[in-house]
């Protein structure tokens, strides 16, 4: 294991203590380790996207990767949103179900 000494300001060690306290860490080694691998983990992962918007870009054309994105994104939102309905649908819905 490798020791490192680091020195923090006044309000950032604050900040770290109460951290400890509030989320029931024992050491303030095992908070700033725990720390530190989730950092590295984000940074990892904005690499990934970077990467990979960087493929994305570099392959295609500016309309056809317009078209791409709004397909996708509209398919994201019918996923999420459910069927979409026009007016005459609904008013058709209502007077199908008006007397039951």
């Amino acid at each position: 294991m490798v020791h490192i000494s680091i020195r923090l300001g006044e309000e950032i060690a604050n900040q770290v203590e109460g951290a400890i306290n509030e989320f029931g860490y024992s050491t303030r080694t095992q908070f700033i380790n725990e720390s530190i691998r989730h950092r590295l983990k984000e940074l990892k992962m904005d690499r990934k996207k970077e990467v990979a918007w960087h493929k994305l870009l570099s392959e295609h054309k500016p309309k056809e990767l317009a078209k791409k994105t709004w397909s996708k994104g509209r398919t994201m939102i019918n996923k999420i949103r459910g069927p979409r309905f026009s007016l005459k649908d609904f008013l058709r819905y209502k007077h199908e179900n008006e007397y039951e």
